[in-house]
């Protein structure tokens, strides 16, 4: 073990529950090294190494990375830690929509790209603005949009335009209710219904961002969202967590996977949702 991975254990630590085979972690990001991937941004280096060494504890065999806003639109880092992981990684870029020729998504799919994350703060990269004129390209890619949830936006002003998308929708952080308004809110009752529509995915994820350590008011939210259509759902770490200080205490990623299991109790859905789903989300 290198010393970098080392580094990373105080916050990885094992679950209680050993995942089952080919199960799939869908949120997190690698960062350096540093010599070769610098960022302008303060974050830890955690390399492939690191994160490859995250999900061995974990007991996870595949993962989904998700470019961090800290590269903009250069998806190199990213793009070497998958070529690394012998098709066990998969991952969604960000980019400008010239990128999207025919070429350059077939070139990107073959390295095992399965979608685009639509920006929300970088100053590059996709916005909600774009998704009609990006998707049209993606017809037929078998890609995604991956959306962290528009801050203030109801969720049932952007139902008419997902319905006319040719490609999925996944909205990251349990769609970004605000924990404190109650399940019954209009913009999560709306995302509600487009699970049950299959309109939508719904990544569980970020808990740390909605609400204070241990994440216990988001359990009613994660658990409608499964009983609206468990097909729809899969589950990310965030790891390695970057700007989680600014909302609490660093999460420990075999804590958040043991709040999967109080999110999804029923382990037949909770296999569903580690193995099923992201096999045909992501294609493995």
């Amino acid at each position: 073990m290198s010393d970098a991975a080392k580094g990373l254990l105080p916050k990885t630590s094992p679950a209680k529950f050993r995942p089952p085979p080919k199960s799939a972690e869908c949120h997190a990001h690698v960062f350096g090294p540093f010599s070769k991937w610098p960022t302008s941004r303060h974050t830890s280096e955690q390399p492939y190494e690191n994160y490859v060494r995250m999900h061995e504890i974990l007991g996870i065999e595949r993962g989904v990375l998700t470019q961090p806003s800290h590269y903009g639109v250069d998806n190199t880092c990213m793009l070497d830690a998958m070529a690394r992981s012998n098709g066990q990684v998969k991952g969604i870029i960000a980019c400008e929509l010239d990128t999207l020729t025919d070429k350059e998504i077939a070139r990107l799919d073959a390295l095992g790209v399965r979608g685009i994350r639509i920006s929300r703060k970088a100053p590059v990269g996709l916005k909600l603005d774009d998704v009609e004129a990006a998707a049209a390209r993606l017809k037929g890619s078998g890609w995604h949009f991956e959306i962290p949830p528009p801050a203030g936006v109801n969720l049932a002003d952007l139902r008419g335009r997902i319905e006319k998308l040719p490609i999925p929708v996944l909205f990251e952080m349990l769609g970004s209710p605000d924990v404190t308004k109650g399940v019954e809110q209009p913009s999560f009752q709306a995302l509600l219904g487009m699970m049950r529509d299959n309109l939508v995915w719904v990544k569980l994820s970020h808990p740390y961002q909605l609400a204070p350590y241990p994440y216990k008011e988001t359990i009613p939210y994660a658990q409608a969202l499964v009983a609206a259509n468990p097909r729809r759902c899969v589950f990310g770490t965030d790891w390695p967590h970057p700007g989680a200080q600014e909302h609490g205490p660093m999460p420990d990623d075999g804590y958040l996977l043991d709040l999967l299991a109080e999110w999804v109790p029923d382990e037949a859905t909770r296999n569903r949702i580690l193995v099923d789903n992201p096999t045909e989300l992501h294609r493995f």
